[in-house]
């Protein structure tokens, strides 16, 4: 296991990931492949990362459970570090896709405290998940923000309340419906919008894209792959490539290139692991 300083923290929810391949018949078994994976914004973050050669680390809360016990032998086996607090009470968190239908049980997560995260590692870049930001961890959200002396500090917009003080970032990442102010707001807008508060804006648009903005420059370009078929999770990778480059002092259309490369890397590995 590394030691020092890393590139990337990713802090939030760490999730056992349940992707059914077929959806489901209403009142009817089905029998199809069922896919486990460790999953989360912080976990698909820092595994993208790991895999463009970046030292990585992840700090979240678990369970004392089969599955917390997944999510940390899949950190461990990339090689990234791991600040899982261990929660004897609430079970880890859980992520169910029907192929359409999505449940989720936060679990554990609902439960991470600003202790839980005082024994992550140096780092050059932030990565705070949105979901973290709700009612019960907000605190520590903000506590992880406000503390980090990173160069650069993100959150993920995906599940931030409305009218969340997210002055102690620089840097935000989310997809055109969760940064738009309005419908036709186009997403060249947004981004020079919101440099306004913040230094670095991405915004993710699927099959389309992402656009970036930084210092008053914003750049546009097209997805590496036109397919979104496996795409749960491609907009953490993306995050962890964009914020990569950004940390490795790449100028922004770089660090753009990185985080579609990145999230494309993730479609296809996901991909590859349900077909087999």
């Amino acid at each position: 296991m590394s030691t020092g300083a890393v590139v990337l923290l990713a802090v939030g929810e760490a999730m056992v990931d349940v992707v059914v391949s077929t959806p489901p018949t209403a009142g009817a078994s089905t029998h199809a492949p069922i896919r486990l994976d460790a999953g989360g914004t912080p976990v698909n973050a820092a595994r993208a990362a790991a895999a463009l050669g970046a030292s990585s680390a992840v700090a979240a809360r678990i369970g004392d459970d089969l599955g917390g016990a997944a999510i940390r032998h899949a950190l461990d086996s990339r090689d990234i570090r791991a600040v899982l607090a261990v929660d004897e009470s609430l079970p880890t968190g859980a992520f169910v896709d029907l192929r359409g239908t999505i449940v989720a049980d936060r679990g554990a997560n609902d439960a991470l405290a600003p202790a839980d995260v005082a024994g992550a590692p140096g780092h050059e870049a932030l990565l705070v998940s949105g979901y973290t930001f709700r009612a019960a961890t907000a605190a520590t959200a903000v506590d992880v923000l406000s503390a980090s002396g990173a160069r650069w500090r993100a959150v993920d917009a995906g599940g931030v309340p409305d009218g969340t003080d997210l002055s102690a970032a620089n840097v935000l990442l989310g997809t055109l419906d969760e940064l738009r102010a309005d419908a036709g707001e186009d997403p060249e807008a947004v981004a020079l919008r919101l440099l306004e508060t913040f230094e670095a804006v991405a915004v993710k648009l699927g099959a389309a894209g992402a656009v970036a903005a930084a210092g008053g420059q914003v750049v546009r370009l097209p997805a590496v792959l036109e397919e979104s078929e496996g795409a749960i999770g491609a907009g953490d990778a993306f995050d962890a490539g964009l914020l990569v480059g950004l940390a490795r002092g790449r100028d922004l259309h770089a660090a753009l290139v990185l985080g579609l490369a990145a999230a494309a890397a993730h479609i296809r590995e996901r991909t590859a692991v349900r077909l087999r």
